[in-house]
């Protein structure tokens, strides 16, 4: 046996027990597929993230000026109809309006310095974009509700939602119902009630699936994990 051929030899004798070794201790086997989170059912243990994280944006400072990093579209104010005077579903704060139509866009809004009746409303919870309009009525003080909604979700595949206000959305056969729009094709978060959102878990979870004619028969809604859950608070608040 030459020495080329020796050596040889003495690699492969040592290179199959410590593949082996490393197939049986813990780690990933060889040639075995990633373990990924299973389609229908969400493991919170599983989420590398750990708890949902619950961020309160404050869009407007205590002078009713935009506050620092946030910018105002420079288009001329729009009326909406905030009387009565509705608060925020999104809002973990008092001072927050919801005005309509709801295809304004002024659901998310903070009272401005310019009038009574002045509102900067923003216009997504991803973009630090916020809009002006003017009420029809002047803006009395404004409570919270007891349940609110967060105002944006990104789940932990990275997908980004915003809170559904209104529309007419699609429907599918087991009476579930669009609550959140998503930015992914045929992604919506969905419900049976007004609560979307499990919260009774570290990790928050939605509903996911897609949505079309109300008879229309879909796959079973798949559960998915919260990473992120977007509120908005008063800079003057306490948020709860």
């Amino acid at each position: 046996m030459t020495t080329r051929t020796l050596i040889a030899s003495l690699i492969v004798a040592v290179s199959v027990p410590v593949l082996a070794a490393c197939a049986t201790a813990g780690g990933p086997k060889i040639g075995s597929a990633p373990q990924v989170e299973g389609q229908k059912q969400f493991d919170g243990n599983a989420q590398a993230a750990g708890a949902t994280q619950v961020v309160n944006l404050i869009a407007v400072g205590k002078d009713g000026e935009a506050a620092s990093g946030w910018t105002v579209d420079p288009a001329a104010s729009e009326r909406v109809y905030c009387d009565p005077i509705t608060p925020s579903r999104s809002a973990v704060t008092p001072g927050l309006y919801e005005c309509s139509p709801n295809a304004a866009g002024a659901n998310t809004c903070w009272a401005s310095s310019t009038t009574p009746y002045g509102l900067l409303c923003g216009m997504s919870p991803w973009t630090k974009e916020l809009r002006r309009f003017t009420s029809n009525n002047v803006l009395t003080a404004v409570g919270k509700i007891d349940d609110p909604q967060p105002w944006g979700l990104e789940l932990v595949d990275g997908t980004r939602c915003e809170l559904r206000h209104g529309g007419a959305w699609g429907g599918r056969s087991d009476d579930l119902v669009g609550a959140y729009s998503c930015d992914k094709d045929h992604v919506y978060v969905l419900t049976a009630d007004e609560h979307a959102v499990d919260k009774s878990q570290p990790t928050w979870t939605v509903k996911t699936g897609d949505l079309g004619r109300p008879d229309q028969q879909f796959p079973a809604a798949t559960v998915v994990g919260v990473r992120t859950a977007v509120f908005a608070a008063a800079a003057d608040g306490s948020a709860a």
